[in-house]
């Protein structure tokens, strides 16, 4: 009896207990899709926050969308806030709320990017003018170790610091994130992981290669803020997003955490959840697949619809739903924002630094970033491993902290040029085009399984995506 107790608080702690999702006629009652922008947004929309509702309502009817915030601005302005659908708070398993604009959002990876837009905004401090070109053992000295003397920042901060496979691989290095969990508290666990970083020796010649950095990703920036904010505490991330973010952009302190999220803030986080059991998946436009139904010759689909694909979303789900993980610092993967916070912030970057008319980065940096991201600054056709398979027309480009690779289907054609992106594992994204002024962002409670998708891109969200884009007539 004890181990069976034990057993069944462990998976209470996972979620692994909690109620099915409702029928989308219930989150459509409780959570209908509806305007979040309030008096303070522009008129100029147009009618997209129409067009927005009608596809979070046609997502929700096909229960692959659950509860969704989308923000967009153009030229600065906020054009569309549009929230919809129900969540639960976690560790609750049947009480649900309707989604709002002061829900919080868990985004994984797309915390890389918010951390990448406060820290291009240093660029603006004299000593830091050529913050990119200098040398990370410049400001962290036991960086230097193991043959790393010699990476830039930007080498660091683009995946090409052959840093990928800190710990032996992405896996290994995540299942000691959790050791290190269970026996500390997060100053314990970010000493821990930064110091691995220190003494790993890149796995390529760093600067000639380029692979995602998915886990380490967050003890490289997080090194680099500590260092350079004179701090050894992990708290000094959130206090660096804060500065260097909410107060100039003039966005709430408390919709924005870098994990170490407060517990008075805790009832207001819309749980990650897994797909519903009837989740169906659209792989490409016109062709639906049906978890349940297996696709004719197609074993291993069936085993990635039905068992691999909707293990990986509960056990996903369930993790970040513990307090454990909300508690760690980790500026590439556990981020907790509101869909508006980070809808200012790709806002301003669209726009040259500033959105509402507050700035938070003068528009010389955000040119000068764009133009390493573009390769003004050298070549960036390198040989890559892209983190969602084959992508021959891709290019690895120099992202300063953002994400390394552009995608016609979240952003369109010929978007690569002046684009600051990021794309959080399940499904939700952030980007900013600079050349059209416009940027959009999606956060979203459902995790849509890797093992389904085959990547981090949401067809929904491409669906959402490719709605603003048609909007303001951008291929």
């Amino acid at each position: 009896m004890p181990v069976i107790n034990s057993v069944v608080t462990l998976l209470r702690k996972l979620d692994f207990l909690r109620s099915p999702a409702p029928s989308p006629n219930y989150v459509l009652r409780h959570g209908p899709p509806r305007s979040a922008k309030g008096k303070g947004g522009a008129a100029a929309g147009g009618g997209l926050e129409e067009k927005l509702m009608e596809i979070l309502k046609r997502q929700i009817q096909n229960r692959t969308q659950l509860g969704c915030a989308v923000v967009v601005y153009k030229d600065g302005e906020l054009v569309a806030h549009v929230v919809g659908g129900i969540c639960r708070t976690p560790g609750t398993t049947s009480k649900w709320i309707s989604i709002n604009a002061t829900s919080l959002f868990f985004v994984n990876s797309v915390t890389k990017g918010v951390c990448a837009s406060a820290f291009m905004s240093l660029m603006d401090q004299p000593k830091y003018k050529n913050l990119y070109d200098q040398k990370v053992s410049d400001h962290w000295p036991g960086f230097g170790e193991a043959g790393k003397g010699d990476i830039t920042i930007e080498v660091a901060l683009s995946h090409r610091a052959g840093l990928a496979d800190v710990g032996g691989n992405p896996l290994i290095a995540f299942l000691k994130l959790i050791v290190y969990m269970v026996y500390g508290g997060s100053k314990y666990v970010f000493e821990k992981m930064v110091a691995l970083v220190e003494t790993t020796k890149p796995s390529w010649t760093p600067g000639t290669f380029a692979a995602y950095h998915a886990v380490s990703f967050s003890w490289i920036m997080g090194g680099l803020i500590d260092h350079i904010t004179g701090s050894d505490d992990p708290g000094s991330i959130y206090s660096f997003l804060h500065t260097n973010l909410c107060d100039p952009l003039s966005i709430p302190r408390s919709d924005v955490h870098c994990g170490c999220v407060p517990d008075e803030c805790v009832g207001r986080i819309a749980a990650t959840e897994p797909v519903p059991k009837t989740y169906r998946l659209r792989r490409s436009k016109g062709a639906e697949v049906e978890v349940g139904a297996s696709r004719s010759g197609s074993f291993s689909r069936w085993l990635e619809l039905n068992l691999i694909g909707p293990l990986e979303g509960s056990l996903v789900a369930g993790f970040i739903g513990l307090r454990a993980w909300r508690q760690q610092c980790l500026p590439g993967n556990n981020g907790c924002f509101t869909a508006s916070a980070i809808g200012k912030v790709f806002g301003a970057l669209a726009n040259g630094g500033e959105a509402d008319g507050s700035r938070f980065v003068s528009e010389h940096v955000v040119d000068d970033v764009k133009k390493r991201i573009m390769g003004e600054s050298g070549d960036v056709r390198i040989k890559f491993n892209h983190p969602d398979g084959e992508y021959e027309d891709s290019v690895a480009r120099r992202s300063c902290g953002f994400f390394p690779w552009s995608s016609k289907d979240l952003h369109g054609e010929g978007v690569n040029d002046g684009l600051f992106s990021t794309e959080g594992m399940g499904g939700s994204f952030a980007y900013a085009d600079r050349a059209n002024g416009l940027s959009v962002v999606v956060c979203k409670t459902v995790y849509e399984p890797l093992s389904v998708l085959g990547g981090s891109i949401s067809v929904d969200s491409c669906e959402i995506a490719e709605a603003v884009r048609g909007h303001y007539g951008i291929k």
